[in-house]
């Protein structure tokens, strides 16, 4: 049973680093998207989804609440007897070092609202298209 909780544990990190890769990297495609005209950049749900996926991370650091994906994925880790910062996977150290940085708390919460508000300025400053419904 160990093993498949350390395959959900590295599945979740996975997604953990999907999610991140979205954020940062939407918001990179968002900006040269703008710049080169791409039309996608300007989709209402791609922008709101990118929206709403920096400010859920951004409300969490604010009122203090864990990642519920690094909760997931600690309590995975667990329940296939490892401890958390210990044996992980090839994967999973690799996708450690991506995601996981030892710097202090206040810094994730600066980066964290600071994106977010770099996010929303830009969904003001170039908002998304809206389609125009057929009659």
């Amino acid at each position: 049973m160990g093993t498949l909780y350390t395959i959900l544990a590295d599945i979740i990190k996975f997604i953990h680093f999907l999610y991140i890769i979205f954020v940062v990297g939407g918001q990179i495609v968002i900006v040269v998207g703008l710049f080169r005209k791409w039309p996608f950049v300007r989709n209402l749900v791609f922008r709101l989804t990118h929206l709403i996926a920096i400010l859920i991370v951004s409300f969490q650091e604010i009122v203090g609440l864990p990642c519920p994906l690094t909760v997931l994925e600690d309590y995975l880790n667990k329940r296939a007897g490892r401890p958390y910062s210990g044996d992980l996977t090839f994967i999973g150290r690799i996708l450690d070092r991506l995601i996981y940085h030892d710097i202090p708390d206040w810094i994730f919460t600066l980066m964290y609202v600071g994106f977010g508000g770099l996010v929303l300025v830009t969904i003001i400053a170039f908002p998304p298209y809206f389609k125009k419904r057929k009659e």
